[in-house]
């Protein structure tokens, strides 16, 4: 596999690296955060409204959750690969009616998320050279074996953005801030993943929340240019 090549399956990235098939992962957002899971499953699996018990242990409320999740999820990918005719599309292959007004409301937030100028260098082919959705990563760390699925990576002249989509309804600073803690060990499995695979390049990796267009870094990385004459700090929230 040559550096900032992307493969149609999983990727094993110890070395050498090779061609394997990703094994489905252990649920992360209902492991507590003193028994995280290695293996990672893409958070729209779940449901995403959150609450905090008395050991700050994040846990599923929201019923439609995972289905908006899904929904979201798929739209951006669709949305990036320039496919016509996507609510119907999505509709279809969630069982829904195409008037479903969450559907259209779904739809109308990755619209937001996607035309979005904050977020123009995950999402517009001319900021970037290349960018790959739905990327599944297999690799070794300390003998166990790290599984998962990469939002979107964003490949730069000198640089990749490793963006993990969130569709929590939440808007505080507060919780995002909570949210983003739970899921640091998560984004620091999928960063230390492609930066095997793409040594030569700084990787970026963040949380990407719909609902309050928030873009949150992976702490401890340095911080990162929402544009090119504009410095971004650990967070930052794109104004509709």
């Amino acid at each position: 596999l040559c550096s900032g090549q992307m493969p149609q399956q999983a990727v094993d990235v110890s070395a050498p690296p090779v061609i394997s098939a990703l094994t489905p992962p252990g649920p992360l957002g209902e492991a507590p955060a003193d028994q995280l899971e290695i293996n990672i499953t893409p958070s729209r699996q779940h449901s995403d409204k959150l609450s905090t018990d008395p050991g700050s242990v994040i846990i599923a409320s929201d019923e439609d959750g995972r289905l908006r999740g899904i929904a979201i999820h798929r739209m951006l990918q669709l949305l990036s690969e320039q496919v016509e005719n996507i609510l119907p599309q999505v509709a279809a292959e969630l069982n829904l009616p195409v008037e479903d007004p969450d559907l259209a409301a779904w739809f109308e937030k990755a619209n937001t998320v996607f035309h979005h100028a904050g977020f123009a260098h995950f999402f517009d082919p001319t900021k970037y050279e290349s960018a790959h959705n739905e990327v599944p990563l297999n690799y070794r760390h300390e003998s166990q074996n790290i599984f998962g699925i990469i939002d979107r990576l964003v490949v730069a002249k000198d640089r990749l953005w490793l963006v993990d989509y969130k569709t929590h309804r939440v808007s505080d600073p507060a919780t995002l801030d909570t949210l983003a803690a739970h899921y640091q060990p998560q984004l620091q499995y999928y960063q230390a993943g492609v930066q095997r695979l793409w040594p030569g390049l700084s990787i970026f990796a963040g949380l990407l929340f719909t609902h309050s267009l928030t873009w949150m870094p992976l702490r401890g990385t340095p911080n990162t240019p929402l544009h090119s004459n504009e410095e971004a700090g650990s967070t930052s929230t794109a104004n509709e």
